[in-house]
């Protein structure tokens, strides 16, 4: 019977550690969550920050990347809508990559529309936007990659 009792105080005594180690898992938990949302706070102000207003009466100019660029150019350059497949081959990049850019380039402000047609996802940049940073500028791009995405198009 002494073993019996022994061996259920040692099992209550390795609960109560393991319970204790798991409060102390949730403050870390808990913290990190805090730290992670103040960290996204902060990110969502630098993206805003980055958007460059020109005059008053016009909108701002986006600042992108020079991988966002490069993406940006692939929709502008193409009339129509574009697979994940069609974007690795021309960029040479995983489905990852441009899915993340992808992301990245729609939380900047540039409208990229998403079709699903069977099993595939097409994207697509917003025509009304196409046009906008035709007449405007809307984005800002290097010249040294207009003049790539331009050079591309006569060959």
């Amino acid at each position: 019977m002494d073993d019996h009792l022994t061996a259920i105080n040692e099992n209550t005594q390795e609960i109560e550690l393991c319970y204790s180690h798991m409060m102390e898992m949730n403050k870390r938990i808990k913290f990190l969550e805090n730290k992670i949302d103040f960290m996204q706070k902060i990110i969502g102000k630098l993206v805003q920050s980055e958007q460059i207003p020109i005059k008053s009466d016009e909108k701002p100019k986006i600042r992108l990347s020079k991988q966002e660029q490069k993406l940006f150019m692939q929709f502008y350059s193409f009339d129509g809508a574009m697979d994940l497949t069609m974007l690795t081959a021309n960029l040479g990049r995983s489905e990852g990559f441009i899915r993340y850019y992808i992301n990245s380039l729609v939380q900047k402000g540039v409208p990229i529309l998403k079709e699903n047609r069977g099993k595939k996802q097409y994207f697509l940049l917003d025509p009304q936007f196409k046009d906008e940073h035709a007449r405007n500028n809307t984005v800002l791009i290097e010249r040294d990659l207009s003049l790539d995405n331009f050079d591309q198009g006569i060959m």
